[in-house]
């Protein structure tokens, strides 16, 4: 066999002894890698990150994991709309509304404008 079949032969062999390895392979989804490549969900005002489990491979799992805390929310925002509506003007008082989360949009139950 020539210099460059044998090299051939060899290449052909090693891909065919890594496709059995990877073959073998039996993943184990149990590692937790808070990463950009294994987010599931970002964090809300209400609910920390969630990513998929990984296996040592790299290959990522079906099943999440949670990490960080909630970003909570910021009740910034001024909507005079009806969604946001506190109580309605009268003879003697002006309609007052909740403020409402800049993430979210959800009301703010203790503070109004």
């Amino acid at each position: 066999m020539n210099r460059w079949k044998r090299k051939a032969a060899l290449a052909v062999l090693g891909a065919l002894a890594m496709s059995l390895v990877s073959c073998a392979h039996k993943h184990d989804f149990a590692r937790q890698a808070a990463t950009e490549e294994y987010l599931a969900s970002s964090a809300d005002c209400e609910n920390p990150a969630s990513y998929f489990y990984s296996c040592e491979c790299g290959e990522k799992g079906t099943e999440t994991f949670e990490h960080g805390d909630p970003l909570g929310h910021e009740f910034t925002v001024q909507n005079a709309t009806e969604e946001h509506l506190c109580s309605k003007a009268n003879c003697e008082t002006p309609a007052s509304y909740y403020y409402s989360c800049s993430r979210c949009g959800a009301n703010d139950s203790s503070r109004t404008f």
